[in-house]
């Protein structure tokens, strides 16, 4: 069931089967009314996008889709500190070598938890890269963790 968490400053809604399955940005649907587990990352969202919060408590996120990869690369990810960017290279070697670069950028094209799984801080060499929410979703999230930064 897919349920609305925030409208501003852009709209995320969560897919919930048991756990988080998924989670879309700029996208309204779902039902306003949460159920208990999503309040909780609904005020840690709003926290982390006014630039108080860096990271997120353990939420259950149905890691039990995803292959094996993918799960790797999203732990990899998971532990690039806030307000830093990583190659996607730099991913690949921590999994076992660069010559993985273009499969961290298809594992994480799939990533299903944008935000709590930050592959927004995943970055090509020559520029961005890509973001399955959509670039201005990318670049957005890198400033704002910036900026909160730059006020400490």
């Amino acid at each position: 069931m897919w349920f609305l968490i925030l409208k501003k400053p852009f709209c995320i809604s969560v897919l919930w089967d048991g756990g988080i399955k998924r989670i879309a940005l700029g996208e309204e649907k779902g039902d306003v009314d949460l159920i208990p587990p999503l309040e909780k990352l609904k005020v840690e969202l709003q926290e982390f996008l006014s630039g108080k919060r860096k990271d997120f408590s353990a939420h259950p996120l149905r890691m039990d889709l995803l292959t094996p990869f993918t799960k790797k690369v999203l732990e990899v990810v998971k532990r690039i500190p806030y307000g830093q960017v990583w190659t996607y290279s730099q991913v690949a070697e921590k999994i076992g070598g660069k010559e993985f670069s273009r499969a961290v950028g298809s594992a994480l094209s799939r990533n299903p938890f944008p935000i709590l799984i930050p592959c927004h801080r995943v970055i090509g060499k020559k520029g961005l890269g890509g973001f399955s929410q959509g670039i201005g979703f990318k670049r957005l999230l890198i400033e704002l963790e910036k900026s909160a930064i730059r006020k400490l």
